[in-house]
Parts: C-alpha cells; structure tokens; sequence
C-alpha cells in the first residue's frame, strides 16, 4: 500500500514538473517515467523523445 501511496504522489510531481516546463509528455509516458523512477528502473524504448525530457530517468533506446 505504501508504494502505490508514494507512486501516485511521484506521477503528481512528474506531472506538475512537465507543466510547468511546458513538455508536451502525453499522460500515459508519465506514468511509465512514474513507474520506472519509484522502481529506480530505466526505461528501454524505441521513442526517447518523451523520455528523456523527465529529470532523472535513465532512458535506454531500443
């Protein structure tokens, strides 16, 4: 319960830190940058475009 309390809490931030910097990052990528940062996970992706915009998540491309 704790995790999915801190995970909602860390897509707020992400979310509120994209707005602010005007990134156009579509929700669900988000979520994934969310997911991947409370885990301390990179995300391995074809489209780094979004992803690497969201500080401090490891992005690897496909």
């Amino acid at each position: 319960m704790e995790s999915a309390i801190l995970g909602v809490v860390l897509d707020s931030s992400i979310v509120i830190t994209a707005e602010r910097r005007r990134l156009p990052v579509p929700a669900n990528d988000l979520l994934i940058a969310a997911a991947a940062l409370e885990q301390d996970y990179a995300v391995l992706t074809e489209n780094i475009r979004h992803f690497e915009k969201i500080p401090g998540l490891r992005v690897v491309k496909l």
